[in-house]
């Protein structure tokens, strides 16, 4: 399995749900079928948790056989991953956006209201219904539950916080 540490770039645009893909150039049909796949285990995520989850049911879900999951993903666990990866790498981008929009207004903000802005749109990442932030809890716990995941989980987390303490630095400046 590939680890987050593997990956690159935590997060921001360097960082995308593909990057535990793999290595090789991806046909839109292969990415369709990735984003099907992390889509319906959202779903059943949300409902079921990632323990009371079966790759059949993703895969039941998505309207895939076993073979589509097991040619994007090597097994559960990675699909954990790149589900949090792309959540983090969403969540980034919009608090991203933020601070370029503080930029182009060129107003100058007290700290706290620039800080509220960007986290808040970092903690927002436009994922707020029910499936995704109860698929979005289950994520986190059982990555930090799990012991083989606790350790990359743990590195791209601390990635993460170094470029979002960079991105706030950026946007006070």
């Amino acid at each position: 399995m590939t680890s987050l540490r593997e990956v690159g770039p935590a997060v921001g645009a360097a960082a995308t749900p593909t990057s535990l893909l793999p290595a090789g150039p991806f046909s839109a049909r292969r990415t369709r079928t990735r984003t099907r796949l992390m889509t319906a285990a959202v779903a059943v995520f949300a409902e079921r948790g990632v323990i009371g989850s079966s790759v059949e049911e993703i895969c039941e879900a998505a309207g895939f056989t076993r073979g589509a999951f097991y040619s994007n993903f090597a097994d559960k666990d990675a699909l954990v991953l790149a589900l949090i990866e792309q959540g983090i790498a969403e969540e980034y981008a919009a608090a991203e956006e933020a601070v370029t929009e503080l930029k182009a207004r060129g107003a100058r903000l007290l700290a706290t209201d620039t800080v509220s802005q960007v986290l808040g749109r970092l903690s927002g990442g436009g994922r707020s219904d029910r499936t995704n932030l109860l698929a979005q809890r289950e994520l986190l716990l059982y990555a930090a539950r799990v012991p083989g995941l606790r350790e990359p989980y743990q590195a791209f987390a601390d990635a993460c916080r170094a470029q979002v303490e960079a991105l706030v630095t950026d946007a006070l400046t």
